[in-house]
C-alpha cells in the first residue's frame, strides 16, 4: 500500500516537470510549423518551391546533355536519357561542393 511506483510510464521525466504551453523555438511542432512554409506536401513527397527553379534548370540540362550525345557521341536516345540525368546530378554536385552546402558525412 506504501509502495512509491514512480512517474507513470507513457511520461518521459522532463515532461513531467514543464507545463503545457506555448511551443517553445527548439520543439519538433515549432520547427514544424516553420518548415511548411514554401513547402508543397503532397503525400509523402515534400516539393520546396525555392528549388524549383533549380530542378528546372538541371531537367533542362538533362535533356540538353541528351541531345548532344544523341547527335554527336551517336548514343541512342534510351541511352542518353540517363547519361543527362547523370551529369546534371554531376553539375547539381559541383554547384553544392562549390557553394560550401555540402553535408559532412
Amino acid at each position: 500500500a506504501g509502495v512509491d511506483r514512480g512517474p507513470p510510464a507513457q511520461q518521459h521525466p522532463q515532461q513531467q516537470n514543464s507545463s503545457p504551453g506555448p511551443c517553445t523555438r527548439g520543439s519538433p511542432r515549432a520547427s514544424r510549423k516553420d518548415d511548411d512554409r514554401g513547402v508543397l506536401r503532397i503525400g509523402r513527397v515534400h516539393v520546396h518551391l525555392g528549388r524549383i527553379p533549380e530542378l528546372v534548370l538541371l531537367i533542362a540540362f538533362a535533356f540538353y546533355v541528351t541531345r548532344f550525345s544523341v547527335q554527336n557521341l551517336d548514343l541512342n536516345y534510351p541511352m542518353a536519357v540517363p547519361f543527362g540525368f547523370f551529369a546534371a546530378r554531376q553539375v547539381q554536385k559541383l554547384l553544392l561542393w562549390m557553394s560550401g552546402d555540402v553535408d559532412e558525412g
